[in-house]
């Protein structure tokens, strides 16, 4: 009833199969990111923490990275980046010591999209 179709087949009758990284850049992935403490002193240790999803499935093992705006540019902050856990969380530990509101951001590297989180924290 049903024809076993070549490889050939397939690709002149249009079927060919996505690469799994092309499945996987499907549906955008989400960032959360949640602070410890929205008003540390400078010097101070506090946390941002949160959990990488896509498809309300969580992403293991994607690196995760803050980043803070200086002069209109998001740059990297020393240090404060880490792997997803195997449910997907992270938890990053911050001391920042520039005084001020600090507009920050947490990036994940997920194939098809980066997701990012902007957060303001201001330190005194």
């Amino acid at each position: 009833m049903f024809k076993k179709l070549t490889a050939a087949a397939v690709v002149a009758a249009g079927l060919t199969a996505l690469p799994a990284y092309a499945a996987e850049a499907a549906a955008p992935a989400q960032i959360t990111a949640r602070v410890t403490d929205s008003t540390p002193a400078s010097g101070e240790t506090f946390r941002v923490a949160g959990v990488l999803t896509r498809d309300g499935d969580t992403l293991a093992g994607k690196k995760v990275q803050v980043q803070t705006l200086r002069n209109g540019t998001w740059q990297n902050i020393s240090g404060a980046s880490m792997a997803t856990s195997s449910t997907g969380k992270y938890n990053l530990r911050l001391i920042l010591s520039q005084k001020g509101e600090r507009k920050l951001r947490v990036v994940a590297t997920v194939p098809g999209n980066d997701p990012a989180k902007r957060f303001v924290v201001t330190v005194h």
